[in-house]
C-alpha cells in the first residue's frame, strides 16, 4: 500500500487531470466545430443563381475584411488574462470595447469611401466585375466587431469560471442555426449573392454570441464581485494594452504563415498542382490542429495556479497533442482520408499518393503546436506576452526561408516543402520560448503570476 500522503498527491493529482480535460476537451470540440462553419457557408452561397461570382466575392471581402476585425477576437485573451479581479476586467473590457470601435470605423471607411477600391481591388486584387459585390460583404461586416466582442467578453467570462461546455452547447446552437439559413435563406430572396454568406456568418456568431451571453449571465456576480488579492494592484488600461498589442501582432502574423507557404509553392516546378494538394491537405489537416492551437495555451491561462497545477497541465497537455498528431497519422495510414478526398470533397484519384504524404509530414504539428501552447500559456498567465509576438515572428522567417529556399535544393520535395516549413517554424518557436519562459517550479505558486 502507498503511504497516506503518496494516496493524498495521487488523488489530487487526478483531480488536477479531470478538471484540465473538463476545461480543454469542450475547448478543443467548440473550435472543431468552428471549423466546419464556413462549409455551411459554401453550400449556402452553392445554392445562389451565380454561386461562382457568390464565392469569389464572400471569399475575397470576408477573408480581408476578417483580417482587419481579427484584433477584437484576439482581445478574449486579454480578456481572459484580467478576469481575475472587477477593477482589471473592466479596463479590459474598456480596451476591448475602445477597439471595436476604431475597427468598426475602420471597416466603415473601407465599405463607404474610395480607400476601398485602393484595398479591395488595387491591393488584393478583385475585378471590376467583382468589386461592387464585394463592397456589399464589406459592408455589412460593419457589424462584424461588435459581434467578435460579444463572443470575446461572454466567453471569456464562461472559461474563467471553467464552463467551457457552455461554449460547446452555444456553438451547436450556432451551427443549426446556420444549416437551417443555408437552407431556406437562398429560396426566400431576402439576401442574395455573395452576402447571403456573410449573413449567414456574421448572424450566426451573433447566435453564438447571445448564447454565451445568456449562459454567462448568472456568473456575472461572482466575476465582477472579485476583488484584487492581498499584495497584488489591478490592472490598468494601459497595463491591458501592453498586454494586447503583442498578442495582436501574433494573430496578425499567424494569418501571414499560409500566404507565405503559397506564395512559396507558387515558386516550385509544378504551382498548380502543389498548391491545390497543399490548400485540399490543410482543410483536413485544421479539423485535428483546431482542438490544440490557441486553446491549450488558454486552458493554461486559467489554470496554471502553482508548480503542481503545471505539471498536471504539462502531462495532459503533451498527451493531447501527441494523441491527435497519432490519430491524423492513423487517420491517413488506414485510408479514411482517401474516402473522404474521393467522395466528399471529390479530388482526382491521381492527387490522393500527394495528399497523403502531406498529410503525414502535417501529422507532426499538433504535437509541436502543443508543446508551443504550453511554453505560450505560461507567457500569458505572466504578463510576458512580447515574448509570445516574438516567437511568432521568428516563426514566420523560418517558414518563409524554408518554404521558399528548400525547393531549390530539393525540387523533389513538392506540396511537401509546406508542412517542413510550418513545422521547422513552430520548432524554432518552441525552442526559442524554452529558452525564455521558466518552468513554475514545484511546490509552491508561479512566482511570476
Amino acid at each position: 500500500m502507498y503511504p497516506q500522503g503518496r494516496i493524498v498527491t495521487d488523488n489530487e493529482e487526478r483531480e488536477r487531470i479531470g478538471s484540465i480535460l473538463r476545461f480543454q476537451v469542450p475547448l478543443g470540440l467548440t473550435a472543431i466545430m468552428m471549423a466546419s462553419t464556413f462549409s455551411i457557408i459554401n453550400a449556402g452561397l452553392a445554392r445562389t443563381p451565380n454561386p461562382e461570382f457568390a464565392l469569389a466575392a464572400f471569399a475575397l471581402g470576408q477573408t480581408v475584411t476578417n483580417m482587419f476585425g481579427s484584433p477584437v477576437w484576439i482581445a478574449r485573451q486579454m480578456l481572459l488574462a484580467y478576469s481575475t479581479d472587477r477593477d482589471s476586467l473592466r479596463a479590459a473590457v474598456r480596451v476591448a470595447a475602445g477597439l471595436a470601435t476604431l475597427v468598426m470605423v475602420w471597416i466603415g471607411i473601407l465599405g463607404f469611401t474610395p480607400l476601398g477600391r485602393v484595398v479591395y481591388m488595387d491591393i488584393f486584387g478583385a475585378t471590376e466585375a467583382l468589386f461592387p459585390e464585394v463592397m456589399r460583404v464589406v459592408r455589412l461586416c460593419i457589424f462584424l466587431p461588435v459581434v467578435h466582442f460579444i463572443r470575446a467578453w461572454s466567453q471569456a467570462i464562461l472559461m474563467r469560471q471553467q464552463k467551457t461546455i457552455m461554449m460547446t452547447w452555444a456553438m451547436v446552437i450556432r451551427l443549426a442555426g446556420m444549416i437551417l439559413m443555408a437552407l431556406f435563406l437562398p429560396g426566400l430572396g431576402f439576401v442574395e449573392g455573395a452576402v447571403l454568406g456573410v449573413f449567414i456568418w456574421i448572424v450566426g456568431m451573433g447566435i453564438e454570441g447571445a448564447c454565451c451571453v445568456r449562459f454567462a449571465w448568472p456568473m456575472l456576480g461572482e466575476v465582477y464581485g472579485r476583488t484584487v488579492p492581498a499584495g497584488k494592484t489591478s490592472a490598468t488600461e494601459r497595463d491591458c494594452i501592453r498586454f494586447l498589442l503583442p498578442v495582436i501582432a501574433q494573430g496578425l502574423l499567424l494569418t501571414f504563415t499560409l500566404p507565405a507557404v503559397n506564395a512559396g509553392l507558387a515558386r516550385t516546378l509544378t504551382p498548380e498542382r502543389n498548391l491545390a494538394v497543399f490548400q485540399v491537405s490543410w482543410s483536413i489537416a485544421f479539423i485535428f490542429l483546431a482542438f490544440i492551437m490557441v486553446n491549450l495555451s488558454q486552458t493554461v491561462l486559467v489554470l496554471l495556479d502553482d508548480g503542481r497545477w503545471w505539471q498536471s497541465l504539462k502531462r495532459v497537455g503533451i498527451g493531447l497533442s501527441a494523441l491527435v498528431s497519432l490519430a491524423m497519422a492513423a487517420f491517413v495510414a488506414a485510408g479514411a482520408v482517401d474516402w473522404i478526398l474521393l467522395h466528399i470533397i471529390g479530388v482526382e484519384s491521381a492527387l490522393l499518393p500527394a495528399v497523403r504524404s502531406v498529410l503525414l509530414f502535417m501529422s507532426v504539428i499538433p504535437f509541436i503546436g502543443g508543446l508551443v501552447e504550453l511554453r505560450t500559456g505560461i507567457a500569458l498567465r505572466r504578463g510576458r506576452t512580447p515574448l509570445v509576438g516574438a516567437g511568432k515572428a521568428l516563426d514566420l522567417a523560418v517558414v518563409v526561408l524554408v518554404v521558399f529556399g528548400l525547393p531549390q535544393v530539393f525540387p523533389t520535395l513538392e506540396a511537401n516543402v509546406g508542412p517542413i516549413a510550418y513545422t521547422a517554424g513552430l520548432t524554432l518557436n518552441y525552442i526559442f520560448l524554452r529558452s525564455k519562459i521558466d518552468e513554475p517550479t514545484v511546490p509552491g505558486p508561479d512566482r511570476t503570476s
